[in-house]
């Protein structure tokens, strides 16, 4: 067979043809990667300032309540932990970034320089400025450079702390050029941004939280009133850790056995990352709650933690013991294995027993939802 009739057939293309081919390829290549990446960018820049904007009002909105109503700090602290139950999923709401966000209201009284120039900086950046400088006219010259020359947190920290503004002043030069962010980078910078990824944090439907929060109420209502020894110690009971607080569905004294019961009620599966969860819950609530390390004698016997859940489509019972004693998940049928301290052994209710409650309250929560929606639609 000879040239032609194998280019006719397919079998190859000329060197030329196929350099031109490739060559066409590679430009397509490089305007769908330029393309791709602008759009991401502009994505990141609008979530961010959406985020940023929603920061000042939500601060705003804190202001006018603590000139109004008297607000302190501990109306600060609800606030951060009710946020908490409502977006468990969302970073960025804890009660030092309420703080930052009322200094940010503080320092800025018009929303529309907030949008055009602050809002157009990560949150991060924003703190640097409201931390490292009190004049406005110097955040906000510090902010149009970053804007202008994409500095990043290091860069604008260095800028600040070497008075680059003070410098410059009678000087006709503009700002020298620092390495800025590329685009790729400036939009991974955004997005990694806690008020950026809390928008992105869907938050579950009003239906799911009102079955939960039914979930939870009923479930202690049945415990206590079965006689077990329960000691109720609070709903949604808050752990304080550093600057972070942590929420707990349920928190019991089981009277008995002396010792605190963390119950953690969860409509899902059981997952590795809740098992870590209650092992920190535990652990936390001996060493901060109960009286084992107040005194040479411990009053208290070591926390168990216990989370119900659905497993494979069926109710489990898992219990938590601390770290020291390594977590323990038992199925349902095995709950009287030696690894469960003794102690506790026909002392609190059974596997079985925390099933049958746990079911009772979820049929009364969801027949409680059931009569919401039939009294919303009339």
């Amino acid at each position: 067979m000879d040239n032609t009739s194998m280019e006719s057939e397919g079998l190859h293309a000329p060197t030329g043809e196929r350099s031109a081919e490739r060559q066409s390829f590679d430009d397509a290549l490089v305007h769908i990667t330029r393309s791709m990446e602008a759009a991401r960018l502009s994505a990141a820049q609008a979530l961010n300032s959406e985020a940023v904007l929603l920061n000042w009002r939500i601060g705003t909105e804190m202001r006018t309540r603590q000139r109004g109503e008297r607000w302190d700090s501990r109306e600060i602290a609800r606030l951060a932990a009710d946020l908490r139950v409502r977006f468990p999923e969302a970073k960025g709401y804890s009660r030092e970034c309420l703080e930052y966000m009322q200094r940010m209201a503080e320092a800025y009284a018009d929303e529309a320089v907030v949008r055009d120039v602050f809002a157009k900086l990560p949150w991060k950046q924003n703190k640097v400025l409201i931390d490292r400088l009190t004049a406005y006219e110097d955040r906000l010259w510090y902010a149009q450079q970053a804007i202008a020359h994409g500095w990043g947190v290091a860069v604008l920290t260095a800028q600040i702390e070497t008075g680059l503004r003070l410098r410059m002043k009678g000087a006709d030069s503009r700002p020298a050029t620092v390495p800025g962010a590329s685009d790729t980078d400036r939009h991974r910078e955004i997005l990694a941004a806690d008020s950026a990824l809390a928008l992105l944090s869907l938050p579950p439907s009003a239906s799911t939280r009102r079955v939960e929060h039914a979930l939870v109420a009923n479930f202690r209502r049945l415990l206590l009133g079965m006689g077990h020894g329960f000691a109720y110690f609070g709903n949604q009971y808050r752990l304080d850790v550093g600057k972070q607080n942590f929420l707990l569905d349920l928190l019991f004294y089981h009277i008995p056995s002396h010792r605190f019961v963390v119950f953690d009620l969860r409509l899902g599966a059981f997952s590795p990352e809740l098992a870590g969860q209650m092992c920190f819950y535990v652990t936390t609530i001996d060493d901060l709650v109960s009286d084992r390390r107040k005194s040479g004698t411990p009053l208290d016997e070591q926390t168990i933690g216990i989370v119900i859940c659905r497993d494979a489509g069926q109710l489990a019972v898992k219990y938590t013991l601390r770290a020291d004693r390594a977590p323990v998940g038992l199925g349902a049928h095995d709950c009287h294995s030696t690894t469960v301290p003794v102690d506790l052994l026909g002392i609190l209710p059974s596997a079985l027993e925390f099933q049958a409650i746990f079911r009772s309250a979820e049929r009364a929560a969801e027949e409680q939802e059931r009569s919401f929606g039939r009294r919303t639609s009339r």
